[in-house]
């Protein structure tokens, strides 16, 4: 990946703020965690986390907008609930 500012991310830092979370944010910037402007460059750890994040939400739109894949995968959901309750799990 190359490097890129915020600016040229196209996302504010306070929107990939609430993104990564508060540790990551934390973590990567220690004490200059409020000095954050679009002009700073985002550092590869995290721009790892947000493939990491866009790619999931891309997965979780894909079961959202396929009606039979969620209705297949929750029926398995809901089956593996039934035989934990059958074993005497509370979950």
């Amino acid at each position: 990946m190359p490097a890129v500012s915020f600016h040229v991310l196209g996302a504010p830092p306070h929107f990939v703020h609430s993104l990564v979370g508060d540790a990551m944010w934390m973590d990567c910037w220690k004490d200059q965690h409020s000095t954050i402007t679009d002009a700073v460059m985002v550092p590869f750890k995290m721009m790892a986390v947000l493939k990491h994040v866009v790619e999931s939400y891309q997965t979780q739109e894909a079961y959202a907008t396929n009606v039979d894949a969620g209705t297949e995968i929750y029926g398995k959901v809901m089956e593996a609930a039934r035989e934990r309750k059958a074993l005497g799990s509370p979950y």
